[in-house]
């Protein structure tokens, strides 16, 4: 199951969609072929564990930044898999990355990622992903408000 869905007109200049995904990556299909594209991806990870073809295993929820190279995925059971898909230029002010900050932009990512993923789990374990993805673009559509009010104000 694979669906995508298309940002709220406020969110359109950062996002490009929210997707929702649930793959079975047992057998024959353990790993999943990621190209480079123009995207940075949000991603929350439900269900059987994930990690790239290095070894390494990746957190619940990650941030998939522009890639210069195939990213290979691999996992062993289903995963599910709540994510947005941002241009290139619209992570970092609607997230609150804050460039030539790092300590701070770090701090403020790991809490956007907890915020973000608050709530998910519930409803991905329900088997709602249509209501998980739902979830993240009011979210999304949160942190759109907060930033076109501080805009405004300054």
């Amino acid at each position: 199951m694979h669906a995508r869905y298309s940002p709220h007109p406020l969110l359109e200049p950062y996002l490009k969609e929210v997707w929702v995904s649930s793959r079975d990556f047992r057998g024959p299909y353990g790993a999943l072929e990621l190209l480079p594209d123009r995207y940075i991806e949000l991603v929350f990870n439900f269900g059987a564990p994930c990690g790239t073809d290095e070894g390494r295993e990746l957190p619940n929820a990650y941030i998939l930044g522009l890639l210069d190279r195939p990213f290979r995925l691999q996992a062993e059971g289903v995963v599910h898999t709540v994510a947005a898909r941002f241009y290139a230029w619209g992570f970092s002010p609607l997230m609150g990355f804050v460039v030539g900050e790092p300590e701070r932009a770090v701090e403020g990512l790991e809490q956007a990622v907890q915020e973000g993923r608050e709530g998910l789990e519930p409803l991905v374990g329900q088997g709602d992903l249509p209501a998980a993805a739902q979830r993240l673009h009011g979210f999304l559509l949160e942190r759109a408000l907060r930033l076109a009010a501080r805009v405004q104000a300054g």
